[in-house]
């Protein structure tokens, strides 16, 4: 099963890539090795003050069907699986502090 099967919420390739450019740095915030309410919990609250978020994933096996249900259950988006680890994003509504780039802006920073 690929990925694209999976996913229902998605954001155009050029802003994945974005986002990932810039999760390149981080650490993983947490690992999880299943999904429970409280993993879901946590991830919300830490969505909410940081948008972009690493986690590592304890079982690999099931990676992509896991960060498929992560991201569905705290409304973000998958913005990709690298290894054993997913990025997640979810903007806040009220103190955006990443400013995702437009079609035309992505467009001339190829040229």
């Amino acid at each position: 099963m690929r990925l694209a099967d999976v996913t229902t919420h998605t954001l155009p390739g050029y802003q994945q890539k974005y986002l990932r450019s810039k999760a390149h740095h981080f650490k993983p915030a947490f690992r999880i090795s299943q999904i429970n309410d409280n993993i879901i919990i946590m991830t919300k609250q830490f969505l909410e003050r940081e948008e972009l978020i690493k986690i590592r994933l304890e079982r690999p096996e099931d990676r992509e069907l896991c960060a498929v249900e992560l991201a569905e259950k705290t409304d973000s988006y998958l913005c990709g699986i690298l290894g054993n680890v997913i990025i997640l994003y979810r903007r806040n509504p009220k103190n955006p502090k990443i400013q995702l780039p437009s079609r035309e802006s992505s467009e001339q920073t190829q040229k």
